[in-house]
């Protein structure tokens, strides 16, 4: 969590886990134990874990917005941060469907696709692994959406 300056003022939430050992099995079975396992008990459950605990934990006035990678592109976190009034930038896993304040229903390729780049950045990738080092560049485009819950949706 920032100070108003910025700084780093601590975690707000902290979680360690590890991920147990299953025998092989088919992706079929694989996709039958994710559809059968509650969000309660999958590990990107540590999503919404963290932004109950960090909305908790916030000082009064203060505006969280969280940040999340793929693995928090899940209906259950956005609903709970929608519900919970909390703001969230998410790297996005699926093709999401919302309501476009400019073009009405549309899913999120699509849209990104026809919105101007606000910024442009060059960053310097340094070697890891197997990969060499090398110059990404980066173009920033954002919007205002309004997301339609899976169980909301209609189509038309």
């Amino acid at each position: 969590m920032p100070s108003k300056d910025g700084l780093p003022l601590g975690l707000s939430s902290q979680q360690c886990w590890a991920r147990s050992i299953r025998e092989e099995e088919t992706a079929q079975e694989k996709a039958n134990r994710k559809y059968r396992t509650s969000i309660e008990e999958k590990e990107s459950y540590k999503w919404i874990t963290a932004l109950k605990e960090t909305i908790n934990n916030l000082p009064p006035n203060v505006q969280l917005v969280t940040l999340g990678d793929r693995e928090a592109d899940i209906f259950k976190f956005l609903w709970v941060a929608e519900t919970l009034g909390s703001f969230y930038v998410i790297r996005n896993r699926a093709n999401r469907r919302f309501i476009c304040t400019e073009v009405g229903k549309t899913d999120l390729q699509t849209r990104i696709t026809q919105l101007p780049v606000k910024k442009k950045i060059s960053l310097e990738v340094t070697k890891g692994g197997n990969q060499r080092s090398r110059k990404a560049n980066i173009e920033v485009k954002y919007m205002k959406a309004y997301q339609i819950f899976f169980h909301l949706w209609v189509r038309s």
